[in-house]
């Protein structure tokens, strides 16, 4: 009969023989199995094991450890990574058991082992050997024309289309020099894989910002929709009983192309992008009545309706 999860049969296997007070349990023995076998011995919660012969199939015995007579050294099993639900923590993220009276089995690219031999096993690993993240671990390279100064808190990123200050969380670590930006993270711990890539990421867009920039074009649909320029701003006839007029902070533009068209620029691509979208909120697409406003190549799926249902019946 297959297992679909062989590590949950085996912590219910010693579960039960535990309740039924039994002093040895059969279980199917697997490599995974095995080296969870010579931890639980080698911390004293189990006595030993051995192979299981005579059985038709390769079968381990485990005997169990009583203290007192009666009293089992094993209080408690608890299966965390699961097949349908795999658990992924740090070694500095690996929770205590009973307040460190208990132990907890990882899976590591090391093998099997308890979390206080992984804790060591990291810490001897050599920095530059440690997972780094695809996207923060690649130096950011400075275009000919850009200069990057590192301040507290932040980098200001200065080129032919103006300057950036871009802040970045304090538990990263930038530096400049030769050429590039490097992002370095303080810990292996999940938050900071995360600033790690975030950091890198908003240090090269804020590069592009000053070199290329950025922009967005939105296009009006619909019948009487229309758009004209209303200074550095726009005006907007999407429908309403009047109009919309929208302006750009410092450091954006808005020109209109024709009666229908938006073009948002600036060297700040977060700003851009908020400044579109506050554009696009005035009068979002309508699937049914193909009205509204988009982004350029925005693909919308648009909806018959209830009327062209029952034409077609």
């Amino acid at each position: 009969m297959p297992i679909n999860d062989p590590v949950a049969d085996m912590l219910t296997r010693i579960r039960n023989a535990i309740q039924a007070k039994h002093q040895s349990v059969l279980i199917p023995q697997s490599k995974i199995k095995v080296a969870i076998a010579d931890i639980l011995k080698s911390q004293g919660y189990i006595r030993d094991w051995e192979e299981a012969r005579g059985q038709k199939f390769a079968t381990m015995r485990v005997q169990l450890a009583y203290r007192e007579g009666e009293l089992s050294a094993i209080r408690g099993l608890k299966r965390v990574s699961k097949p349908g639900l795999r658990v992924h923590v740090g070694h500095g993220e690996i929770p205590r058991v009973y307040g460190g009276l208990g132990i907890t089995i990882i899976s590591t690219s090391q093998g099997m082992m308890t979390a206080l031999i992984s804790v060591g096993v990291a810490e001897r690993v050599a920095p530059t050997e440690r997972p780094l993240s695809r996207i923060g671990r690649q130096p950011v390279a400075i275009p000919s024309g850009v200069s990057v100064e590192v301040i507290y808190g932040g980098v200001v990123v200065t080129g032919p289309r103006g300057t950036l200050t871009q802040k970045f969380h304090p538990e990263v670590n930038v530096k400049v020099g030769g050429g590039q930006v490097v992002v370095e993270r303080r810990t292996d711990r999940k938050f900071h894989h995360a600033l790690h890539g975030l950091t890198r990421t908003l240090i090269a867009n804020a590069i592009v910002g000053v070199t290329e920039g950025y922009s967005r074009t939105l296009e009006l649909m619909g019948v009487g929709y229309r758009v004209q320029q209303n200074g550095e701003g726009i005006t907007l006839s999407v429908g309403y009983s009047h109009t919309v007029e929208l302006f750009p902070e410092e450091g954006l533009t808005m020109q209109v192309e024709g009666n229908n068209r938006v073009h948002v620029a600036g060297i700040d691509k977060q700003k851009v992008g908020q400044l579109a979208a506050k554009v696009r909120r005035v009068r979002p697409p309508n699937r049914y009545k193909e009205k509204g406003i988009r982004y350029q190549g925005e693909v919308l799926r648009l909806k018959p309706g209830k009327a062209a249902a029952r034409r077609a019946v």
